[in-house]
């Protein structure tokens, strides 16, 4: 006859299962654990903080439990883990942020008789360039950037914008495809394939130099940066198990780690080189090592156990365990089943092997209707708080001043609002922090629309930066969101469809900002409102696995 353990651990539950199976097997396992529980008087089981085991006994926890055990004394395994997984993710928004020093136009001057004076673009493209028309290559905000590699100062602006728009639409189609694959073939795979794509488009960019082999490259570039940044994101903060406060802390530490790319690269361009090709070898050099490094980082100890490979999932906690506490844990993992209504096995179920259509077909005809709710509203919340997010880095440019300034400008509102929002967040919810978000930049922003005639820069600029503060903010809940509010089996599929109405805002927010006053303010101040009274209606519940 099997023992107690044995029996549990020989329990299956299929997703094909009829109601008469499914009962009889959820009871075997409830009289499992009951005699367990009998027979052990030392047996602790806790919902929020499990303990130990005394005397040997074996504990009974979840995915979660497991992975908060391992770190009773340290956490050096997810402290580890987490920075050789953040480097790339860091490199993945780097263009992203600052493709406008890319793209930015060379000082120009030109020449009648004899004497350079500073010029435009259209008579310097007027005259013979390189005898009386030159780029001014001494002043300090001419840049050595693609313009002039790709001898793009006087091409048509089409070519120009091919290449910010090859970036967008990666990043859009990479939405669609990578989330979906991590949930399949797992977060580790998929990471280190688009690490490694990543690497050699961006390499073969500092030798094929042709606008249109570097729209293409950028495509791959947005589409590998989509699966750095959502596949990242979640590998990342999956071992610090899904109801702990580490997952949200940490998203909140790669915000700001993504949103200080833009103070790095300027102070690149301003202090030590004028080249884009150092960025490009800092990028790939930094994008290299934590490659090598995310090689020796396992897989995901809960996207294992969510597809059953619950052997596997257990040795790498095993070894996280004995990284962070030198010593093993004796526990059993079990899967919580939460039925409702009595009719679970009879719902249309949501796995790993589906395909993004298929799983989202299925989340729709799920009886859930909170999480259907949830992942309605959440959507909304990617879709309105990254509109505004790049509505405000677009508008920033339209700001009289040093670009350098401006540019620094931003980035520390992104910083700013990321840590102050991440530490509301904490103590009072996602719904609070997004509404709060929101209204700061619906105050702000129609306090700029209202005194942007005002010729005192510090005023405008104090109003912008609160402005650019809320919708950086509620960006970073969006990612936070992400990482809690779903479970594991369908988290990089909502992520990647989250992002994805993201990328798809992120479409029409130059539309508007090159519409005329006073229109580009008034859409960015309702898109804010909406976003905080929709946010009103989310559901927080964090589930458990």
């Amino acid at each position: 006859m099997k023992s107690d353990k044995e029996l549990l651990s020989s329990i299956k539950i299929s997703d094909k299962a009829t109601n008469n199976s499914f009962t009889s097997t959820h009871d075997k396992e409830k009289q499992v654990i009951e005699r367990l529980l009998i027979q052990s008087q030392d047996f602790t089981r806790s919902e929020t903080a499990p303990t130990s085991p005394k005397n040997g006994a074996t504990s009974i926890v979840s995915i979660d439990e497991a992975i908060k055990m391992t770190q009773k004394q340290q956490s050096w395994f997810q402290i580890i883990t987490f920075v050789v997984i953040s480097v790339p993710i860091m490199m993945s928004v780097t263009i992203l942020y600052s493709i406008h020093y890319l793209q930015l136009e060379p000082k120009l001057l030109c020449s009648l008789d004899g004497k350079f004076y500073p010029c435009d673009k259209q008579e310097y493209c007027s005259l013979e360039i390189g005898v009386t028309s030159k780029i001014d290559l001494d002043n300090p905000y001419t840049l050595h950037n693609w313009i002039i590699d790709l001898d793009l100062v006087c091409a048509p602006q089409w070519k120009v914008a091919m290449l910010g728009v090859s970036l967008y639409i990666g990043y859009f189609v990479g939405s669609l495809f990578v989330g979906p694959y991590a949930d399949i073939y797992g977060r580790r795979k998929i990471f280190l394939l688009t690490s490694l794509v990543f690497m050699i488009s961006n390499g073969l960019m500092l030798v094929l130099l042709n606008v249109y082999a570097y729209s293409f490259l950028l495509f791959i570039y947005g589409m590998t940066g989509s699966g750095r940044m959502i596949v990242g994101h979640i590998y990342a903060t999956e071992f610090f198990g899904g109801q702990s406060k580490g997952q949200q802390v940490m998203t909140t530490v790669i915000k700001v780690m993504c949103a200080a790319t833009p103070i790095f690269t300027t102070t690149l361009f301003l202090y030590i080189t004028k080249s884009w090709v150092v960025l490009y070898v800092i990028m790939l050099s930094l994008t290299g090592i934590g490659f090598i490094f995310s090689i020796f980082v396992p897989e995901s100890p809960k996207y294992l156990v969510n597809i059953g490979k619950y052997d596997e999932a257990k040795e790498i906690i095993q070894n996280m365990s004995m990284i962070n506490n030198n010593s093993r844990l004796d526990f059993i993992l079990i899967n919580e089943i939460e039925q409702k209504d009595n009719n679970l096995s009879q719902q249309k179920k949501i796995t790993p092997q589906m395909g993004l259509y298929q799983k989202f077909i299925s989340l729709l005809r799920n009886s859930d209707k909170v999480l259907m709710k949830r992942f309605y509203i959440m959507c909304a919340m990617w879709f309105l708080g990254y509109f505004g997010f790049i509505f405000m880095k677009l508008q920033i440019k339209n700001i009289s001043g040093d670009v350098f300034q401006n540019t620094n400008f931003a980035a520390l509102a992104d910083v700013s609002g990321t840590l102050i929002i991440g530490v509301i967040n904490l103590f009072l919810g996602i719904r609070l922090a997004f509404f709060i978000s929101f209204m700061i930049s619906v105050v702000f922003g129609i306090l700029l629309m209202i005194f942007q005639s005002q010729t005192n820069e510090n005023i405008i600029s104090a109003l912008v930066f609160f402005s650019n503060f809320g919708v950086s903010a509620a960006y970073l809940i969006c990612l936070i969101g992400a990482v809690t509010l779903f479970p594991t089996k369908i988290k990089a599929t909502s992520y990647s469809l989250g992002n994805m109405m993201s990328r798809f805002a992120g479409i029409f927010a130059p539309v508007f900002v090159e519409a005329s006053a006073p229109i580009p303010m008034l859409t960015f101040i309702s898109v804010s409102a909406l976003g905080a009274v929709i946010s009103l209606g989310l559901d927080t519940t964090i589930p458990v696995e």
